[in-house]
């Protein structure tokens, strides 16, 4: 069977109908994130299941036959038994498994590291009928990634892009690291309008409740173990929880309109 915990209304969790449907399985249908009740119905059962991130750590991923984790960046350890896929709304969820283009799906990288997407995956139009692509049929998605090892890695959002001090900074690479920190259990990185700089990165923390120290220093050091000294935040804010989105992502627009009013009396960078 098929259990799907997000909203119907989002790409990712419309398209669990039509993968049930066209597999000939069970599909349940439950109203949030519930791990008890998941647990419940995954029991003794062959159980797929579409999930994003934030709620992978909360998850026995053993349970499962199979998971597709979407929504953003993967963790760095994906589960043997997960599909890490990459789509959005305009292809019909996902298109790319495991770094993979599905078949007849092809992906270019621009000069500026930006994804294109080609294929019959994609929507013919929008509604006000403004085409989605451009004059060599390729679907421009705002999103950053390049081709690894392993095929297509994404990078995130452009727009999510920190320019600072005319260095390019990507929140999604120095969450990443401060996420491998014990003391963390989620983490958002912002940039902050910096009369000095254009923008400055900001780090808003969730800590766990047994490693509740945690100074901007520490998180300093730990990003400069891996990238250049520039990505390191200059600014870090401790709460009890991030905005998220109805999918269960961290909602970074949300965050940016209220961070200004959260970080009062906060170390500065």
């Amino acid at each position: 069977k098929w259990i799907n915990a997000l909203p119907l209304s989002h790409i990712g969790g419309f398209s669990t109908i039509t993968k049930a449907h066209f597999l000939g399985l069970n599909l349940e249908i439950i109203g949030r994130f519930d791990t008890q009740l998941i647990y419940e119905l995954a029991r003794d059962q062959l159980t797929y299941m579409p999930i994003v991130r934030a709620n992978l750590a909360n998850l026995d991923t053993k349970l499962f036959a199979g998971l597709v984790i979407g929504g953003g960046k993967p963790p760095r350890a994906i589960p043997t038994n997960a599909y890490v896929t990459y789509g959005l709304t305009e292809t019909g969820s996902g298109c790319v498994y495991n770094g993979a283009p599905i078949d007849g799906v092809s992906i270019k990288i621009c000069a500026n590291g930006e994804i294109l997407i080609k294929g019959p995956v994609l929507a013919a139009s929008y509604r006000n009928n403004e085409p989605l692509v451009d004059a060599d049929n390729y679907f421009h998605t705002g999103d950053l990634g390049e081709f690894g090892d392993s095929g297509l890695i994404v990078f995130g959002r452009a727009s999510d892009v920190i320019n600072s001090g005319g260095e390019m900074i990507l929140p999604n690479q120095v969450e990443e690291i401060i996420l491998t920190m014990p003391q963390v259990a989620e983490v958002a990185v912002i940039g902050l309008k910096d009369i000095h700089y254009g923008e400055k990165a900001w780090a808003v923390v969730v800590v766990n409740q047994s490693n509740q120290s945690l100074s901007l220093q520490e998180i300093k050091e730990r990003v400069r173990e891996e990238l250049p000294h520039f990505h390191a935040p200059r600014g870090l804010s401790i709460v009890e929880s991030l905005p998220k989105t109805p999918l269960g992502k961290i909602s970074r627009v949300q965050l940016a309109k209220t961070l200004n009013s959260m970080i009062k009396g906060d170390t500065p960078g």
